[in-house]
């Protein structure tokens, strides 16, 4: 079993995609791209997550009638733009995702659109 959680961590580690997982909006942990990104564009985590949890709020509170592939999201994506001290922005989508609704455990996903 030590093994299996080794491979997970080396697996959440070396992941392209910077991860954020939260419990009751504190940041339980974060791989190593996300903390790269956090320094780098000095980024409030915080904001993130309330960008995050208004879209999935949209989407749960969204009653159209053909809305039916909605009710089987398991997350919600928002298209995120960072400006910083670079010639160019940086694009990312990024993915607010429950994971424990009782536990109230989630995880946001950076995914770069810039590859």
């Amino acid at each position: 079993m030590l093994e299996t959680a080794n491979w997970i961590q080396k697996y959440f580690n070396q992941s392209p995609d910077a991860i954020f997982l939260f419990k009751n909006d504190d940041l339980l942990v974060s791989n190593e791209p996300a903390q790269r990104l956090v320094t780098m564009l000095n980024l409030d985590v915080n904001y993130l997550l309330q960008i995050g949890k208004n879209a999935w709020s949209q989407l749960e509170n969204d009653d159209c009638a053909s809305c039916l592939i909605k009710k089987r999201l398991k997350g919600a994506a928002v298209p995120i733009t960072f400006h910083s001290n670079a010639t160019h922005p940086f694009h990312f989508s990024m993915v607010y995702r429950p994971l424990d609704d009782k536990e109230n455990v989630f995880a946001l996903t950076l995914e770069n659109r810039e590859q």
